[in-house]
C-alpha cells in the first residue's frame, strides 16, 4: 500500500500542477501557431486537425498500459522521462522543416505528456493528507485549461516576433528546467507494489478493466474531450479567418473560454467537498452541454451570445474532468491501481482530444465549410455524458 502522508506537502502538490502546465502547454502551442503552419507548410483544414491530435495517439493507445507501466517501474521515473522527453521532442521538432518531421516529433511529445499526466496525479495522491485530497486533486484537474490559456495568451507574441521555432525552443527548454529542479528538489513517499514481476503488471490492468465503474468514468471523459478538442483546436482559427481578428485577440478571446474551464474545474471540486456524488456531476455536464451547444452553434444569434454560451459549454462543463480525476483514489481496487486507472482515464481523454479536430473538420468540410455542422455530434455526446452517469450512479453503490 501507499504510504499516506498526515500532512499535506503544498509546495510539492503546486510543483506537480506546474509540471502538467507544462505537458498541457505542449498541446496548445499548436492551436496560434496552426494559421502560420498551415501557411508555410500548405496544409490542408483535415491535415492540420491531424497535425494537432497526433500527439494524443499514444495515449489515446496505450493510455491503461502506461499507467500500469508507471505503477510497476515508479512514478518518479516515469516522470522524469517524461520532462525530459517533452524536452528532446521540442527541441528537435523546432528543428524541422517537412509535415513529417514535425509529426514524427509530435506523435514523441504524445508519448512524454501521457508519462506526465499519468504519474503526476498518482504523486499528489501520495503526498496528500485523505480529508484534503479532494482539494489537491481538483486543484490538479484544472491543469489543462490553466496550461492552455497561460499558452495561449502568451504565444501568439512569441509567433508575432520570433516565429514558431522559438516558441517550440523556449517550450523545450522550460521542460528541461522542470526536469532538473524535480530531480534534485523533489522527493515523494515512494511506492510499494505488490508485485513487480511481469504477470503482476498484467494483474492490475485486469483487476481495472474487468470493472465497470473504470469505464463508466472513462468514457464520458472521451466524449468531453472529444467536443472541447475541436473548439480549442479550430476557434483561433475560425476567429481570424472568419472574423478577421488578429492573432491576439483570437488567442485571448480562446484563453478566456479556457480559463472559465478553471472555474468548472473549482467548482466541482467544491461541490465534491461538500457531498456531491461524482456521478451527478457528470449528469450535469452533459445538461450543460447540450444547451449550450444549440445557442453555440446558431448562426442567428449574436456572437457576444455564442461566445457566451462556449464559455457554458466548455466553462462549466469543467467539473465533468475534475468529478473523474478525483474519484481515481476512490475506485481504484487497491492503491496500487491508481496509475492503471489514472493511465485509463488520460487514454479516454485523448483519445476524445485525438478523434475530435479532425472528425470535427471533416464534417465542416463535407458541409462546405459550414463550422456549425456539427451540432448534431455535440448534442449525442452530450445524452451519452448524461446517461453514463445515470449508469455510474448504479454500479459505483453497488461495489
Amino acid at each position: 500500500m501507499n504510504k499516506i502522508s498526515a500532512h499535506t506537502n503544498w509546495a510539492a502538490v503546486g510543483f506537480l500542477f506546474c509540471l502538467g502546465m507544462v505537458a498541457s502547454a505542449q498541446i496548445f502551442k499548436l492551436a496560434p501557431a496552426l494559421p502560420y503552419l498551415r501557411s508555410e507548410l500548405n496544409l490542408s483544414l483535415v491535415a492540420g486537425g491531424l497535425l494537432f491530435s497526433i500527439i494524443n495517439m499514444t495515449p489515446a493507445l496505450i493510455g491503461v498500459g502506461a499507467g500500469s507501466l508507471a505503477d510497476h517501474v515508479g512514478f518518479r521515473r516515469s516522470l522524469l522521462f517524461g520532462l525530459l522527453g517533452l524536452a528532446v521532442s521540442g527541441l528537435f521538432g523546432s528543428l524541422s522543416h517537412t509535415v513529417e518531421f514535425i509529426l514524427l516529433f509530435r506523435f514523441f511529445e504524445g508519448v512524454s505528456i501521457l508519462a506526465v499526466v499519468i504519474t503526476a496525479p498518482a504523486m499528489i495522491s501520495s503526498i496528500t493528507a485523505p480529508h484534503q485530497r479532494h482539494i489537491a486533486l481538483s486543484l490538479w484537474s484544472s491543469y489543462m485549461p490553466m496550461g492552455a490559456a497561460l499558452t495561449l495568451l502568451m504565444a501568439p507574441y512569441l509567433l508575432d516576433q520570433m516565429g514558431w521555432r522559438t516558441l517550440w525552443q523556449i517550450s523545450a527548454g522550460i521542460a528541461f528546467l522542470m526536469a532538473g529542479i524535480m530531480y534534485f528538489f523533489l522527493h515523494t513517499p515512494k511506492i510499494a507494489t505488490h508485485s513487480k514481476t511481469v504477470s503482476g503488471l498484467f494483474r492490475r490492468l485486469g483487476d481495472v478493466l474487468s470493472k465497470p465503474v473504470p469505464w463508466l468514468l472513462t468514457m464520458p471523459f472521451l466524449f468531453f474531450t472529444a467536443l472541447q478538442g475541436p473548439i480549442l483546436a479550430w476557434l483561433p482559427s475560425f476567429l481570424m479567418e472568419q472574423r478577421g481578428l488578429s492573432a491576439m485577440m483570437a488567442g485571448v478571446l480562446t484563453a478566456g473560454i479556457i480559463l472559465s474551464n478553471v472555474g468548472g474545474v473549482m467548482m466541482g471540486g467544491i461541490l465534491l467537498a461538500r457531498g456531491i456524488p461524482h456521478w451527478r456531476l457528470i449528469c450535469i455536464s452533459g445538461i450543460l452541454i447540450f444547451f449550450g451547444s444549440i445557442g453555440l452553434f446558431n448562426e442567428y444569434l449574436p456572437d457576444i451570445i455564442r461566445y457566451g454560451c462556449c464559455i457554458l459549454t466548455i466553462g462549466l462543463t469543467g467539473m465533468l474532468p475534475t468529478a473523474a480525476l478525483s474519484s481515481v483514489p476512490q475506485f481504484a481496487p487497491t492503491e496500487n491501481h491508481v496509475g492503471t486507472l489514472n493511465g485509463m482515464l488520460i487514454q479516454g481523454s485523448q483519445t476524445g482530444h485525438f478523434v475530435g479536430p479532425p472528425l470535427y473538420a471533416l464534417i465542416v468540410h463535407r458541409a462546405g465549410g459550414d463550422w456549425g455542422s456539427a451540432l448534431g455530434l455535440y448534442l449525442v455526446f452530450a445524452l451519452l455524458i448524461f446517461f453514463c452517469g445515470l449508469l455510474l450512479r448504479r454500479y459505483a453503490t453497488s461495489e
